[in-house]
């Protein structure tokens, strides 16, 4: 098998057939996929934790009547913890897609900038535009002078950006979703401190 000696493995000792049917090199003969080509098992082509939670933010203050929510009202409706929503609010007010208001009456509150904002915008200003695969990691991979794979995935990632594009955040809250998000985000009858 040729593809294993441009991994290094020996094709003498086949491992054990795979759910798949396909062999594999033994523990002995392999090596650490992860290391040589640096895939971020379980996060290709998913969202991070905190761009998700930016996301359901614009989403929660599209919705906003003039009972503008405050940080700690959008964590508790949320669900996460004040300091991950504070850094949400703070990355979304750098970027002008929301605003903070002091004073009696204060919150947080969509810009029209933000409520107009592509949603494969938001996307990739919160994701980057690193590569799904780092093939140039601490440990390049021996393939990524003449990988087709590579080329691929950089197009489903666009593909992934582009599908997301024509969508605004004020799309987001089209019913079914903005009138369930009301529903949800009432919050605690008390209002709380903080931006």
């Amino acid at each position: 098998m040729w593809v294993w000696a441009l991994f290094g493995v020996s094709s003498r000792t086949p491992g054990p057939l795979s759910p798949t049917g396909f062999s594999h090199p033994t523990p002995a003969t392999a090596f650490n996929l992860q290391d040589r080509c640096n895939f971020p098992y379980g996060d290709a082509m998913r969202l991070t934790r905190f761009t998700d939670l930016a996301l359901r933010v614009l989403m929660r203050l599209a919705v906003a009547d003039a009972d503008l929510p405050t940080t700690r009202d959008v964590a508790a409706t949320m669900e996460v913890p004040y300091t991950h929503s504070a850094k949400v609010v703070a990355r979304l007010r750098h970027l002008g897609l929301i605003e903070a208001r002091r004073g009696r009456g204060g919150g947080l509150a969509l810009t029209a900038a933000g409520r107009a904002a592509s949603v494969g915008g938001v996307v990739r200003e919160l994701e980057g535009a690193g590569d799904v695969v780092d093939c140039d990691g601490a440990v390049p991979c021996p393939l990524r002078g003449a990988c087709v794979l590579r080329g691929a995935l950089r197009g489903a990632q666009e593909a992934f950006f582009a599908a997301l594009d024509p969508l605004t955040v004020n799309d987001l809250v089209a019913a079914p979703t903005g009138p369930l998000l009301l529903g949800i985000s009432s919050g605690p009858p008390g209002r709380t401190e903080g931006h």
